[in-house]
């Protein structure tokens, strides 16, 4: 694996003179204030990297359609997956106004849409450099460094990139043939995961394991603060993973929460994933570290759609709903679960804004995770509470350094009618809000994490403060 992913290697590491980079994120901060955020590799180990792919007979996607329904597929090269490690893997994240950001990377910036690649030179005595940040793993602390001058990739050079770190080659498919992998499934309870400023939730079978995650993320980088000391994840059944999208707070639990003894447990699952040509090198070799631990890819096709209800082994179903926007949030995947009564759902979003999901969505729910963290909805208002239970999870890290929940958020919740508790007159966040909304933390410097919660379908479950499934995970259920 590579060492970018190793929460248990922290130390910095040496800040490289040229990196090869793609725009990752794009939050906004404060009114005129942008935090972007760049997926680089070293030019030095990305040239030798591509060096050594073109003398390999295979590529990822090869790998990817080898494999069978179960997980088994021919084996790599000898050594083949090897070559990921060796890529130097960074995130540098520069603040700018609005306008800083439009001069320096166009007008695709503001939805993460570009799909170009860039040279970027870092370190001192650089003419016209500003500064940055540079984390050399999702955990480190950040690194101050000078950045110099930002520039378009030449064709040729960009043409090796894309060829290197995409996923277009890779195989995809339908959202109707996913029923191999799901039906095991049981959705008794659902578990809303406190893993700081990122996303995890799992359907839970009564008094039992995990049987399916939606998303296994964490804070990371500038938000690696708010990630949970000591957790760890249920992993006593093999859960498939579906995916959101490919933002690093949303997977990188993986290697986090995973046990000490087993530290590949997560990565060794059935990971089922939207197909995404922007994402860069740090994805890309993710990917590859899920292949080298013996699990197995799954790349829906692209587009805006929703599946046909798959049939889980407790009779509810399961409905997975890809956005209709124009960035990776956006084009997310979302899960509707319906109870056996038709009347009862719950609505899992990731980052996908109800706006991307509205065509698709009922009036009312009886659990809602509002989707991305918090952060200002855009125009579709929120569908309503079910009455008379209904709970709506908000998952963010305490103190974020995205100020999520915002207070847009709240208000347009609290006027579809959720009862907001604490929250509903100040939006003061800084308390626990009790109401119908689970939240994993407060907003507030120095708060404690709220811990996990549990949504059930006619009621509140009964809270559980060790695990359901009485394994060796720390994943209790405080709140409900």
């Amino acid at each position: 694996m590579n060492p970018h992913f190793n929460n248990e290697r922290r130390h910095p590491g040496d800040i490289p003179a040229r990196v090869y980079a793609r725009l990752d994120s794009v939050e906004q901060i404060e009114e005129q204030y942008l935090v972007i955020g760049i997926d680089t590799v070293s030019a030095d180990s990305a040239d030798r990297f591509m060096d050594r792919a073109l003398s390999t007979d295979w590529t990822l996607g090869d790998l990817i359609a080898r494999q069978r329904p179960d997980g088994v597929r021919e084996p790599p090269q000898p050594d083949g997956l090897g070559m990921y490690h060796d890529l130097a893997l960074g995130q540098l994240e520069i603040l700018l106004t609005r306008e800083e950001a439009f001069f320096t990377f166009g007008a695709d910036v503001f939805s993460t849409q570009s799909s170009d690649w860039l040279e970027i030179e870092l370190g001192p005595g650089l003419v016209g450099a500003r500064e940055g940040l540079f984390y050399p793993n999702l955990f480190a602390e950040a690194l101050t460094t000078p950045v110099g001058r930002i520039s378009a990739a030449e064709p040729s050079l960009a043409a090796s990139l894309q060829q290197a770190f995409s996923m277009k080659s890779w195989p995809r498919h339908s959202p109707d043939q996913l029923e191999p992998h799901l039906q095991s499934v049981r959705a008794d309870v659902w578990a809303v995961y406190d893993v700081g400023q990122g996303s995890a939730n799992g359907l839970v079978a009564q008094n039992g394991p995990v049987t399916l995650m939606h998303d296994i993320g964490c804070g990371v980088y500038r938000n690696a603060k708010t990630r949970p000391t000591g957790l760890v994840l249920c992993h006593t059944s093999p859960a498939a993973i579906i995916l959101s999208h490919w933002d690093t707070d949303h997977w990188a639990g993986a290697r986090a929460f995973a046990p000490s003894g087993n530290r590949e447990v997560f990565l060794q699952r059935t990971w089922i994933a939207p197909h995404d040509l922007t994402i860069g090198p740090r994805h890309i070799a993710f990917a590859a570290s899920i292949l080298e631990a013996g699990g197995t890819l799954v790349i829906l096709e692209p587009g805006a759609w929703k599946s046909n209800p798959i049939v889980l082994s407790d009779g509810r179903s399961l409905t997975l709903i890809q956005g209709s926007g124009h960035d990776r949030n956006g084009r997310g995947i979302a899960l509707e679960v319906t109870d056996r009564s038709p009347r009862r759902r719950w609505l899992m979003t990731g980052d996908v804004d109800y706006e991307y999901l509205a065509p698709h969505l009922a009036s009312n729910y009886v659990g809602v995770a509002v989707p991305h963290h918090g952060a200002r909805p855009m125009g579709a208002k929120p569908p309503r509470p079910s009455v008379p239970y209904a709970r709506l999870a908000y998952s963010f890290g305490p103190d974020n350094s995205f100020a999520h929940p915002r207070t847009e958020s709240l208000a347009a919740h609290a006027a579809q009618g959720w009862d907001l508790g604490a929250w509903a007159t100040a939006h003061d966040v800084a308390n626990v809000a009790g109401g119908e909304v689970l939240a994993t933390a407060r907003r507030a410097p120095s708060s404690n994490h709220l811990r996990a919660a549990v949504i059930g379908w006619q009621g509140p479950p009964t809270p559980k403060t060790m695990p359901p499934c009485g394994a060796t995970c720390s994943a209790a259920l405080h709140q409900s």
